[in-house]
């Protein structure tokens, strides 16, 4: 029903709600015999490199190759959870089980100006990977200083465009970004912007103790109340959070665009 939807002479008065509820089954289907439905699952895939290529807020990212359904060797990103690397086998298996929830997430988040969502990987790593197609182009960052060499080409309006399309889309389906900022966003081959990472700044504060301080995310794109939550209040990242993320994320765009560095 998810993947297919609902039949067209089907009398649901909130089809949209009964979609979430049963994506939610979903989830807690998968969570509760920690296994994931086998079209989520990717297998046959070959690491291009024994070393991360990216190191994340929260992810290490390694460059890989695979057979889509096709047959076609593909070049894949599979982004490993930092929080992983230093647990127990115990800590591992309670991890994993709430990867799960965000494999799903991502999975039903599909728009032209996110980042696909291809599978997960449970044999490379000892924690699962997501694995997503490999953007050339990189972040916004590394596209800036690679193929803008006049300030016209920094970043178009439509790429801006594109950031906006993709935030008003995880909105629209429930899902806050968390870490919105140039290395989230990254460009594919057809130069659209698209977003990655969303969710996981929640994922690594579930796992931070309620006492702590610490928070993940990058903190110059935090809103005020995420850096100093108000008295009696709690740290909550918002629809409204990632509003503000995005204006600083316009400044930094402009602060790393050739035009700014020429003027300085």
């Amino acid at each position: 029903m998810l993947e297919y939807g609902f039949p067209v002479n089907a009398e649901l008065k909130v089809p949209r709600a009964l979609v979430l509820r049963v994506h939610r089954f979903l989830i807690r289907l998968a969570v509760r015999f920690e296994r994931l439905p086998d079209e989520m699952v990717v297998n046959g895939g070959t690491l291009l490199s024994e070393h991360p290529v990216k190191h994340g807020g929260f992810s290490n990212v390694y460059r890989g190759r695979f057979k889509d359904s096709n047959g076609d060797d593909v070049e894949v990103a599979l982004k490993v959870l930092k929080i992983f690397e230093d647990q127990t086998d115990e800590s591992r298996r309670v991890l994993n089980k709430k990867i799960v929830k965000e494999a799903f997430v991502w999975q039903y988040a599909r728009h032209k100006n996110v980042v696909p969502f291809l599978g997960v990987d449970i044999t490379t790593f000892p924690s699962k990977a997501m694995v997503s197609p490999w953007m050339p182009l990189g972040s916004v960052l590394s596209y800036m200083g690679q193929h803008s060499p006049s300030c016209s080409r920094a970043l178009t309006s439509k790429q801006l465009d594109d950031v906006i399309q993709g935030l008003v889309y995880l909105h629209s389906i429930d899902i806050v970004h968390g870490d919105l900022c140039g290395r989230n966003i990254l460009i594919d081959k057809d130069g659209r912007a698209r977003l990655t990472d969303f969710g996981l700044a929640g994922f690594i504060d579930s796992q931070t103790s309620v006492k702590s301080s610490t928070r993940g995310g990058s903190t110059r794109w935090m809103a005020p109340e995420l850096i100093l939550p108000p008295p009696g209040g709690r740290f909550e990242r918002t629809p409204e959070s990632d509003v503000l993320a995005f204006g600083c994320f316009s400044c930094e765009v402009r602060l790393s665009s050739p035009c700014s560095k020429n003027s300085t």
